[in-house]
């Protein structure tokens, strides 16, 4: 099989808005109120969507041969959020802070997923946030001698009812995607359950 044909029946796996690192001066720019985490966002993700186009222009040449390649490919539009959210609470930023970025940041998310799928895929996945109230650094940086701060599993309540803040929000623009392309399989994926069952 020549590569050109072993393309159609691969899984293209795309991981949008995570590969681009943070910028040096990141921390410079969130001590300065000016600039929101939500802008830095975005520029990382049309980073990515920039690069994913020019990866197009490499192996399809008209819009109908892009899309018959990519309607056999899966997309993974995420874990989004996980660094810069943490990056966030490490620089001392409240709770109530980092909510206010959720739905700039959700619709970054329902934006890109929507290029994708008008570029022709049929089938992505968008992974939710993990339980960042039971992540080792976590317990230790944010450690509390309130029993009440913590959960029957020993987690951090607060962080994680961030994480469900942040998944219920994505979940309903998730919804709200579906609709708008009922012919496309978009599929959530609920890393924040899966490993809440893998800590019980």
């Amino acid at each position: 099989m020549n590569g050109e044909k072993f393309l159609w029946y691969r899984i293209f796996l795309l991981r949008l808005l995570l590969a681009v690192p943070l910028v040096p001066s990141l921390s410079a720019m969130l001590r300065d109120d000016t600039v929101s985490l939500a802008k830095l966002i975005c520029w990382k993700g049309q980073v990515q969507l920039d690069w994913f186009k020019d990866h197009l222009k490499s192996i399809c040449y008209t819009q109908t041969e892009c899309a018959h390649k990519l309607e056999r490919a899966l997309f993974l539009v995420g874990e989004v959020g996980g660094n810069d959210y943490n990056y966030a609470f490490f620089q001392g930023k409240t709770i109530g802070e980092i909510q206010s970025y959720v739905p700039h940041i959700v619709q970054k998310i329902k934006d890109a997923a929507r290029k994708v799928i008008d570029h022709g895929a049929q089938t992505v996945i968008v992974p939710g946030n993990f339980p960042i109230g039971c992540m080792p650094i976590y317990l230790t940086a944010f450690r509390s001698d309130d029993p009440a701060a913590y959960d029957e599993l020993k987690c951090l309540k607060g962080l994680n009812n961030f994480a469900m803040f942040y998944n219920d929000n994505l979940q309903r623009a998730l919804k709200q995607l579906r609709k708008e392309y009922p012919d496309v399989t978009i599929v959530y994926a609920d890393y924040f359950t899966a490993l809440h069952y893998c800590i019980c």
